[in-house]
This record gives structure tokens, sequence and C-alpha cells, in this order.
């Protein structure tokens, strides 16, 4: 039954009218279970300060999922956050180890499907430098400098000194 300008119609029932009708139909289907998810392009290793953005998408492209957990992962080595607006996630090399990232996702059914990746993250790298320590621009007193190179460019330097 429905009612339009203070009339009343019965689905099935044959109505005489003198006045045009606009009729309206809503389909509204099944919700539908996710049944994967797939991870877009991303590293598998990275060097500690280094990040990663990894998108991914659920399939069938029409399920009507609810939430996505980043269920288990090692939060000394890596850290997980969400990309808003996105189905995406960042990666955030902590500390040099390894770690099983686990992503799971909750169907609005209640059901739950997985998938998984391991993460390789590893020391950055070292150089050593021989240089001017008291920026006189004199190499005189020879010092080693050892620089971290991360994503980001050199991010700080440690002074040894040098013994013959």
């Amino acid at each position: 039954t429905s009612v339009s300008g203070g009339v009343s119609y019965t689905s099935g029932a044959n109505y005489t009218t003198n006045s045009s009708i606009t009729l309206y139909t809503v389909w509204e289907k099944d919700p539908v279970d996710a049944t994967g998810i797939v991870l877009g392009e991303h590293k598998t290793v990275l060097q500690v300060g280094e990040t990663d953005t990894v998108t991914f998408s659920v399939t069938p492209a029409n399920s009507d999922w609810k939430t996505i957990y980043f269920l288990d992962y090692d939060r000394n080595i890596v850290d997980l956050e969400c990309v808003n607006n996105q189905d995406a996630f960042k990666v955030i090399a902590k500390a040099a180890g390894s770690t099983e990232i686990v992503i799971e996702l909750e169907n609005k059914s209640g059901s739950k499907i997985k998938t998984s990746y391991t993460m390789q993250v590893n020391a950055p790298v070292t150089q050593l430098i021989y240089g001017d320590l008291n920026e006189d621009g004199n190499v005189t007193s020879i010092g080693v400098i050892i620089l971290s190179r991360h994503i980001a460019g050199w991010t700080g330097y440690e002074t040894l000194p040098y013994k013959k």
C-alpha cells in the first residue's frame, strides 16, 4: 500500500483515475559478503625510517563489508596507519626485524576473511666519511662521522675520535 496525494493504493488492485500518477520503484539487492582482500602494489622490504602506502580492494566489488582490522603485526618493528577516505594503509618501519602483517575484514553478516604478507625491515645504511669535524675548512684532524641515510635524507650524525 502506498499513499500519494491523500489517496491510498494497494498493490495488485485495479484503479481508474482522472489524473496522472507517478510511480517510483526502489530496487534493493541482498547484501553480498566479501570473499577476498586484494593488496595493491606494495614493498616487502623497507629500511628503518621508510614508509610504504599499501592500497587494497575487496572482492567482489559489490560486496557489503563493515570493518577492516590490522589484526596482527609486531608493533616494535612497524606501525600501521589508516589513510583517510581511501582503501589504503601506511606502513612505517621503526626497527630492524621481520613481521607478518595480518589484515582481517568483517562482513556485515559477521563472517570474516583474512590476508597477510611478510614485511622485512632492515637497519639503516651507514657510511663512514672522513672530513673536517671542527668545520674550519681544513681537514687537519681526521675524524669519523657516521651518517645514517633514511628515506627523508640525512638525519643526523655522531662523531667518533680517530686514533692512529
